[in-house]
């Protein structure tokens, strides 16, 4: 599996793993490095899981990564479901459930996201999100 932030050479088929660390607040968001309406190539969301670098900050805090459309005034929807981490302890791993197959193709110049919610604290983990490289 080739371990890549940006992508831009990839070839259609190859699996790429985006992985990185993220530190929000409750109702913030992260782009993902190099995809901020800046997708290089386009790809399938086949999975995405959160490791833990802290404990939850709250009881009711989640994580979601969502998809952009790239547009100027940037619409997201939700790919996976909402990761509840709010106590979850340090070092554990928490797997999306569920994958939104309308939502999950990512096309060149387009956006990931993760959002945050949370009634308090700071989400402290690293994100992992493996893509399918797919044509054009």
């Amino acid at each position: 599996m080739k371990k890549d932030l940006n992508p831009g050479g990839s070839t259609t088929g190859e699996l790429v793993t985006l992985v990185e660390d993220i530190s929000l607040a409750g109702g913030a968001n992260k782009s993902l490095t190099g995809w901020n309406k800046s997708a290089p190539v386009r790809a399938r969301v086949l999975d995405f899981w959160v490791i833990q670098k802290a404990a939850g900050p709250a009881a009711s805090s989640t994580l979601t990564l969502r998809h952009g459309d790239g547009a100027g005034t940037e619409t997201f929807t939700a790919i996976s479901d909402s990761l509840a981490i709010g106590t979850v302890a340090d070092k554990t791993m928490v797997r999306a459930g569920t994958l939104d197959d309308a939502q999950y193709v990512i096309e060149k110049g387009d956006s990931l996201n993760i959002s945050a919610v949370a009634s308090a604290g700071t989400h402290s983990a690293r994100a992992v999100v493996l893509l399918q490289v797919l044509a054009d």
